[in-house]
C-alpha cells in the first residue's frame, strides 16, 4: 500500500511539472499556427505581421516620393527672363504675337499669382492662373525652362491668352504674387521674327522667321550656329 501511494504522489508531480509547458506550447500554436512546422514550410505573409509591413512600406515610399520631388523656389528665390518675344509676327507663316517667360535658376517656380503687364498705368495686366477656363495654361516651370504665352492678339482664335497686346517702345514688368519686380524689359524691337535671350542671358538674338531657309540655315548665316547648337 505505502509503494502504490508512492507512485501515485510521484505520478501527480510529473503531471504538474508538465502542464506549464503543454500550456505554453498551446498558446504559442494559438499565436503561429505554423509554429511547430520546420521553418522552410512556415507561412512568412501572416496576417498579423500585414499591418506592421503595409505601415513600413507607405512610409518609406511617401519619403521617397517626397524626396524626388522637383524643388519649388519661394518667390523671392525665383530668377526669371522675358524671352521669345515677337512683337511684329510674319502672319503668312503662321507665327504670332508672343511672350516668354524663362525660369533661369536651378530649381522650378511657380507663376499661379503672379502679374504681367505692359505698360506704366496697366495695375491690371494678366495674373496667371487666375482665369478658371485656363487651368491648362502653365504656371509651373522647371529649372531652365520656358513657356510661351500668345497676347490678346490671338483672342478671336485662341480661348486662352494674355489680356493685351504689345508694340514697341512699351515696358513689359513681371511681377510675383507678393508684388515684387521679377523682371523688366523695354520693347526696342523692330523687326518681323523673335527675339531670343542669349544662353549668356546679356543680349537678345534676332531670328527672322524666313519661309525659304530652314532656322538652321538662318542662323549660320548670322554666325549664331555654334552659340544656338549650344543653348539646345
Amino acid at each position: 500500500c505505502g509503494r502504490r501511494g508512492a507512485l501515485l504522489a510521484l505520478s501527480v508531480l510529473l503531471a504538474l511539472s508538465a502542464g506549464p509547458a503543454w500550456a505554453e506550447d498551446a498558446a504559442a500554436n494559438a499565436v503561429d499556427p505554423d509554429a511547430s512546422l520546420p521553418p522552410w514550410l512556415r507561412n512568412t505573409n501572416n496576417a498579423a505581421d500585414e499591418p506592421a509591413l503595409d505601415a513600413i512600406g507607405k512610409g518609406d515610399n511617401a519619403t521617397v516620393v517626397k524626396a524626388v520631388e522637383e524643388k519649388i523656389d519661394s518667390n523671392k528665390e525665383a530668377r526669371v527672363a522675358l524671352t521669345n518675344l515677337v512683337i511684329y509676327p510674319d502672319t503668312r507663316a503662321g507665327q504670332r504675337q508672343q511672350i516668354g517667360i524663362k525660369n533661369m535658376g536651378a530649381n522650378a517656380i511657380d507663376l499661379a499669382g503672379w502679374r504681367l503687364t505692359n505698360k506704366e498705368g496697366n495695375d491690371t495686366g494678366y495674373v496667371f492662373g487666375e482665369n478658371p477656363k485656363c487651368r491648362h495654361m502653365k504656371t509651373v516651370l522647371p529649372s531652365k525652362g520656358t513657356a510661351e504665352y500668345l497676347t490678346a492678339q490671338s483672342a478671336k482664335h485662341m480661348a486662352c491668352t494674355l489680356n493685351f497686346t504689345i508694340s514697341r517702345g512699351e515696358t513689359l514688368k513681371l511681377l510675383d504674387s507678393e508684388g515684387m519686380l521679377k523682371a523688366n524689359l523695354k520693347l526696342d524691337f523692330s523687326g518681323t521674327g523673335e527675339y531670343k535671350l542669349s544662353p549668356e542671358g546679356t543680349n537678345y538674338w534676332y531670328i527672322p522667321n524666313s519661309k525659304d531657309k530652314t532656322l538652321m540655315e538662318t542662323l549660320d548665316k548670322l554666325g549664331h550656329f555654334k552659340h544656338f547648337t549650344a543653348m539646345l
